[in-house]
Parts: C-alpha cells; structure tokens; sequence
C-alpha cells in the first residue's frame, strides 16, 4: 500500500504545468527536467546559426517614373535656379572721427576770407575772387590745424576755445593745467589783415607762441625777404609779414606762420596777413611797410 501511494506522488509531481500568460502558454516542469517550448521563435539558435548572416533583399527605387526633386523646394537638375535678386547697397559718404565745426569767426578783406572755427582751427582760406577754399587737405580724420598754438616746457598746447570780442580774438590754449589764454587784437584793412598779441594769462610760453599759423594747399615758396614769407599758385597768393623784429617767419612752403621765443617779448609782436592775385603781391606788400613805418614830418 505505501508503495502504490510513492508512486502516485511521483506522477503528480512530474504532470506537465501550463501558466497562461496573454496569449501564450508556457510550459513549466519540475526542477532537474527538461523544458519544452511550444514555438519555433522561442528557441535558441545553434552556433552554426549565429555565424551565418542573414541576406536581406534590398528593394530600388525606380528613377524613371518622379523625379528627385521636391517640386516646393528645387528646380529640376539641368535648370538651375534663377540667381536671387541683389539688391545694391547705397554709396555713402564714409562716417568721420571729427567733425567739423561751424566756422564762428569771418575775417575777411577784399580778396580774402578767412574762416575760424570755435575751437581755434582754420576751416576756410577762401579765394573771393574764385571761391576756392586754399586749406589744406584735412584728410579722412577731418584733421584742421590750429591757428595758435604754443610750447611750453616741452609740452604742445593746442587751442581748445576761440572767440571773437569786438576786435580781440581770444584763445585759451590747453585743455588742462597748464592753460594759457592770448588775446590777439584784430585790424581789418582793405587789403590785409594784422595781427598783435595784446596780453597774455597765465604762464608765458617758455619755447615757443605761434601766434599765426595757415596751411594752404599752395605749392610754391616765396621768402621776399626775412620777415616776409609767400605761398602761391597760379591764381592764388597767401603772404605774412612780420611787423617786429622779434617775430620770426617760418621759411617753408606749406605753411605761413609767425613765431616769437622770447617770453618777455611776446606781448606787441605783430604780423600781417593778405591773399591777393599773385600781380598783387608787391604793391600790397608795400602798402604794409609803409603803415609800419609811418613818414617822418618835417615839423
């Protein structure tokens, strides 16, 4: 009897066990027993299986039918696409670093018009016969050459103001410590222009005062005599005349200027400026002298 009950429990224990799972059943067996599966896919592969690849058919696109294009996007190939429309950029006039001021000062005679701006440079040396400005050319930074300036104990100090009171041109060179302010007294004549430093504040120029100073665009050099300097072209003549002896002329042809370096003497120098028909030249010259140095009465 207990043998026929071992034996009944040895067949229960090895019937087959089925766990639904979805769709599939999967078959379950004892421990130490082999396991049967019921689809080809769930089976693993032999080695020689593994090693041997798998041909996969690859399927053309026929050509001959569309074209490889997106007809929103591409021309067809033989036609390129039209060049796009290029709009030109408009010529202008390239920006500069410095502006140029207005002219705030007009002095003029009858052939010259002499423009300054409010910070001490010369804009306009304007032929009123031709309207031709003489100044030279300011190039692309707007560049314009003072119309005083000095030197002291080493250090250039440019003109940072100018102004026109009455008859006196004033100016205040230097921007910072030291500053230097000179008074010109202004005469207008027919024909020329004059020049004197009238006073002076602050420290008087240890090396050097320019007191007048242009710089044309004319080429040819003329020194008359030691206080007398000319540029000129064909149409055209600038000419300074030193009206003291402690003025100095400088001899050079692209530019007339008058210089003074003694600081004791500096206030009274005095200079004449004229432009004028190059024909013109000596007989105003003359005219200069003649009020420098007036006739001798005989009473």
């Amino acid at each position: 009897m207990a043998a026929l009950v071992g034996m009944s429990l040895l067949f229960r224990s090895s019937r087959r066990q089925t766990i639904p799972i979805g769709q599939t059943t999967v078959g379950q067996t004892s421990p130490g027993l082999t396991a049967s599966t019921p689809f080809a896919s769930q089976r693993q592969p032999s080695p020689s299986a593994r090693l041997t690849p798998t041909p996969q058919t690859i399927t053309a696109i026929p050509t001959g039918t569309q074209p490889l294009w997106r007809k929103e996007l591409l021309q067809p190939y033989g036609s390129p696409p039209a060049p796009p429309t290029i709009t030109p950029i408009p010529t202008v006039p390239p920006p500069t670093l410095i502006a140029t001021p207005t002219p705030a000062i007009v002095l003029e005679t009858d052939a010259l018009r002499l423009e300054l701006t409010s910070n001490g440079r010369t804009q306009g040396i304007v032929d009123k016969v031709t309207g031709v400005n003489h100044v030279a050319d300011p190039g692309p930074y707007r560049f314009l050459y003072p119309f005083v300036l000095a030197v002291h104990e080493n250090q250039s100090l440019y003109p940072g103001t100018m102004r026109l009171e009455g008859d006196n041109l004033i100016v205040r060179l230097g921007c910072y410590t030291p500053s230097i302010t000179v008074t010109l007294g202004v005469e207008r004549f027919d024909r020329f222009l004059t020049f004197e430093v009238v006073n002076v504040q602050g420290p008087l120029p240890r090396d050097v005062l320019r007191f007048a100073q242009l710089v044309p665009d004319l080429a040819k050099a003329q020194t008359v005599d030691a206080g007398i300097s000319v540029v000129s072209s064909a149409d055209f003549a600038l000419c300074i005349v030193a009206l003291n002896d402690q003025v100095e002329i400088y001899p050079g042809a692209s530019m007339v200027a008058a210089d003074v370096r003694q600081p004791s003497e500096i206030e009274g120098v005095k200079v004449a400026i004229f432009g004028a028909p190059p024909s013109e030249v000596a007989d105003i010259i003359n005219e200069i002298l003649r009020k420098k140095t007036p006739p001798v009465s005989d009473g």
